[in-house]
């Protein structure tokens, strides 16, 4: 992350596929994001987001990546940066990445989860398998009841 940029990274259970669609029709209801670029084998949106009346930059680009995991899951990237230096950029940048997560997870519910095509690698513990799950739910990824059977599963109960 560069002192004009801001990211985050979801790891979720839905095909790669679902996540390009869901993150574009999340996007549309946001005013202020506007498609920049789309490249569909690359995996990559790209948006140019506007600047505010109060606003603290010349608006941002942010920049979306999609990559599958081996579980047949999807790794979100979003990368916020400023068009323009300013020293209150990252407070822009980071509600317009919280802003579009939001609508991106608000969308993502509507397609069907993919279950798991691979068994968790051996070299990662239960207690990290536990923690991711422990992500996924506290973001609104998969249920409650979701992370209890995932959890009995990796504790062998």
């Amino acid at each position: 992350m560069s002192f004009l940029s801001s990211d985050a990274t979801l790891e979720i259970p839905y095909s790669t596929a679902d996540c390009f669609s869901a993150m574009k029709s999340a996007a549309e209801t946001l005013p202020k994001f506007k498609i920049k670029s789309e490249n569909v084998s690359a995996g990559r949106l790209q948006y140019s987001v506007r600047a505010g009346m109060t606003s603290f930059t010349w608006g941002d680009i942010v920049t979306v990546g999609f990559t599958p995991t081996p579980d047949g899951g999807t790794k979100v990237s979003m990368t916020s940066t400023a068009k323009a230096p300013s020293l209150l950029a990252s407070v822009t940048e980071n509600k317009n990445i919280e802003a579009l997560t939001n609508a991106f997870m608000d969308k993502i519910q509507s397609y069907q989860k993919v279950s798991s095509t691979t068994p968790v690698a051996a070299s990662a513990s239960a207690a990290d398998e536990i923690r991711k799950y422990k992500e996924l739910l506290d973001m609104g990824a998969i249920t409650q009841d979701e992370f209890d059977q995932k959890k009995k599963q990796l504790l062998g109960l």
